[in-house]
């Protein structure tokens, strides 16, 4: 596969994948609001990252 012909799938496979997700927005349900702290603090490597405790719980909440 050429690189032109690769690129060409990506974009068909992004709209199937876009068109199966539109169709089921209408179905769609939404819980109520939640308020999750995170700590964010910057690490010794200079990155930024939250803390283990908030991801936590948003991973708890399904946000993630």
């Amino acid at each position: 596969m050429t690189d032109a012909e690769y690129a060409v799938c990506n974009v068909e496979y992004a709209n199937v994948v876009l068109d199966l997700v539109r169709s089921q927005m209408d179905s769609l349900g939404y819980l109520d609001g939640q308020t999750v702290t995170l700590h964010i603090t910057k690490g010794a490597n200079g990155y930024f990252g939250a803390d283990d405790e908030g991801m936590g719980q948003v991973d708890l909440l399904g946000l993630v």
